[in-house]
């Protein structure tokens, strides 16, 4: 079970790398649309040494959510301001960055935001060493990070840091085995991956695929896929009933356009139809012996003979059309013999094939294909 596995790039100390250059394009383009000022106030040198800002977004973090980008408004008056810089979280001692829309699991995680002046428009003023910052009225819990100038622009960094636990756990294997198109997976009973918390628990599907469906209160996943090929893992939110939350990866393997490999080749020995059809003889069923199929790449398939829907047939020179020959003998006429082949629908299908039997080494008649069915997997020759 894997309950972690957001991908994103390690930032590096003080977390100065490649936001640096993103931010100083964001600012570049505030200032264009107006949105920092366009000409420097004269005033006296000023350090400054707080910030404020306020947003309407979310940014306190649940399990099972996703990562924001909240969005900022300084007072107009101020010389600065507020930005984004993404969420991290600790995998190990390592801190990493992550993308908008990432799950949130139990963790160490962190929201960054960034003040921001145009030291062109201020070259007098500076930040002070420990500036603190004041989001919606409220200063707590925000640590100051560092500050540090990147061509004409001067930058503060601050994080909130958020430790999310759960006393649920879920753990082991939690895959969803190869699947074909068309054909119900095989169910997976996430319950039986969780432990801890209070019972009863539910179970909602997050960032799911359109064909899959997680029961709310059994927590089992089934459905059919649409399309073959690859697809993407998902997530699920594991509630307890007192409100705790855990977060599963369901990993989901590829999916297959038919889950049966199509017979096109069946072999089996026995005499030859001739030797059967004399005149005086008695109409028995022929006798197959070795009946066996291949797929397109000559990997054995499983297939037999049905010998109870396998019978003689005499053609009516009158009408053209043959007749089903119900015991006797054979008597003036031509002859024919229809054999119903069948492989297990569960595992094959037939692709137009071909029989062929042995009736001596190296000697081989073949039969001629009357009709097939590819979804019940079997074939008619004579």
């Amino acid at each position: 079970m894997k309950q972690k596995t957001n991908g994103g790039k390690k930032r590096s100390a003080g977390l100065r790398g490649a936001f640096a250059a993103t931010l100083a394009l964001a600012m570049t383009l505030m200032l264009t649309l107006g949105m920092l000022p366009a000409t420097a106030v004269m005033t006296h040198a000023e350090e400054i040494s707080s910030f404020t800002a306020t947003t309407s977004d979310v940014i306190v973090p649940e399990i099972g959510a996703q990562t924001t980008l909240p969005t900022y408004t300084v007072p107009e008056e101020n010389k600065y301001t507020v930005a984004d810089w993404g969420w991290t979280y600790f995998d190990g001692t390592t801190e990493v960055s992550t993308f908008p829309g990432e799950i949130i699991f139990p963790g160490k995680w962190r929201v960054y935001v960034v003040a921001c002046m145009d030291k062109k428009l201020y070259p007098d003023d500076s930040f002070s060493s420990t500036p603190t910052i004041t989001i919606n009225g409220d200063s707590a819990g925000w640590t100051f990070d560092n500050s540090f100038e990147d061509g004409s622009f001067l930058y503060a960094v601050f994080y909130k840091e958020y430790n999310l636990t759960t006393p649920i756990t879920v753990s082991g294997d939690l895959t969803i085995p190869e699947s074909y198109r068309n054909i119900p997976i095989t169910n997976v009973d996430l319950s039986k991956f969780v432990n801890g918390g209070t019972a009863p628990y539910t179970y909602t599907a997050i960032n799911s695929h359109p064909w899959l469906s997680v029961n709310y209160f059994t927590g089992v996943i089934s459905g059919s896929p649409f399309n073959e090929g690859f697809n993407e893992d998902f997530f699920v939110q594991v509630s307890d009933a007192n409100g705790n939350k855990a977060v599963a990866e369901v990993l989901v393997s590829g999916t297959k356009t038919d889950y049966r490999p199509a017979v096109y080749d069946i072999s089996a020995k026995g005499a030859a139809t001739k030797t059967y059809v004399k005149k005086g003889a008695t109409l028995s069923p022929m006798t197959f012996t070795n009946v066996e199929g291949e797929d397109l790449e000559g990997n054995p398939i499983a297939v037999s003979v049905d010998n109870s829907k396998s019978y003689w047939e005499k053609l009516d020179p009158e009408t053209g059309n043959w007749k089903k020959q119900e015991g006797g003998t054979f008597t003036s006429g031509t002859y024919r013999y229809r054999v119903y082949t069948y492989a297990d629908f569960s595992t094959s299908s037939y692709a137009h094939p071909d029989f062929y039997l042995q009736i001596a080494e190296d000697d081989y008649e073949y039969w001629t294909l009357l009709n097939y069915n590819s979804t019940d997997a079997w074939g008619v020759f004579t």
